[in-house]
């Protein structure tokens, strides 16, 4: 759907302190030519805002921009310092204990979602994000 960069708030932002630390999603140009993909970027992020747990990230706001006279459309999340699952995985393929509770947590999310009427419909490894270890 789009690449996703680390940027800081600098300006004004709605709901985002100064400061804070935001994942930018920029949209592939090339999909916006896709029938409804615009439409679905946005039920994405209209999503993203209503859903309020500890293990789903969530969505600030979504807009557009002019960049070298092009119109760039992004999405600004919560930025979640951590790893891929998939990326851990491949570091340390069997660790059942950490495994169970991070199934745990993606069980407790979807949940939470789906009584909310939100299916996620693309859940797999590389798109669930876990926390560096402190």
């Amino acid at each position: 759907m789009g690449t996703v960069y680390l940027a800081t708030v600098e300006g004004r932002a709605p709901g985002i302190d100064r400061g804070r630390n935001v994942a930018l999603k920029v949209v592939h140009q090339h999909l916006l030519a896709t029938p409804g993909f615009f439409k679905r970027f946005l039920q994405e992020a209209e999503v993203g805002k209503r859903i309020h747990h500890l293990n789903v990230v969530r969505t600030y706001e979504v807009d557009a921009t002019l960049v070298d006279d092009k119109q760039v459309n992004y999405m600004a999340m919560e930025y979640v310092e951590g790893k891929r699952y998939s990326d851990v995985l491949r570091e340390r393929p069997f660790d059942p204990e950490r495994n169970l509770g991070l199934c745990y947590q993606v069980a407790h999310a979807l949940l939470y979602s789906h009584k909310r009427g939100v299916i996620h419909r693309d859940v797999k490894n590389s798109n669930i994000l876990v926390k560096e270890e402190e």
